[in-house]
């Protein structure tokens, strides 16, 4: 497998939202250290280019969604009294901190969770057929 397919892995599979961004931005850093060795040296395969261009759209596409996401639960925890299990949240000014605190139910994290996880095989799946 590819150098940079370890830290787009584990982009694909968190699960912790509060830390999806700093995955994405791992392995956006990798494959594009990945682009630049492969321009000095004109290697790599057309399997591995088309590889790298897939990895990247769907580095995007997840970033969209955690943001989709972030924006959707940091609006609801500010609309929160604080009289529910999340805590008094109108002292809490700092959306990084709000996020952190936030977690899917255990149902929707589930199902997330299996969604990525069959996103990651056909990825897996896709790769090893193309190689």
């Amino acid at each position: 497998m590819y150098e940079w397919y370890e830290n787009y892995k584990a982009a694909v599979l968190e699960t912790e939202w509060s830390k999806m961004e700093q995955r994405i931005e791992a392995a956006e850093a990798a494959i594009r250290q990945r682009e630049h060795d492969l321009s000095l040296d004109h290697g790599g395969t057309p399997e591995e280019r088309q590889a790298i261009a897939d990895a990247l759209n769907g580095l995007n596409v997840l970033r969209q969604d955690a943001i989709s996401w972030s924006r959707a639960n940091v609006a609801k925890l500010k609309r929160t009294d604080g009289d529910n299990s999340l805590g008094d949240q109108r002292h809490v000014a700092d959306e990084s901190a709000l996020l952190s605190q936030l977690s899917l139910p255990g149902v929707a994290t589930g199902v997330w969770t299996s969604l990525k996880f069959l996103a990651f095989l056909f990825v897996t799946m896709k790769n090893r057929s193309s190689c």
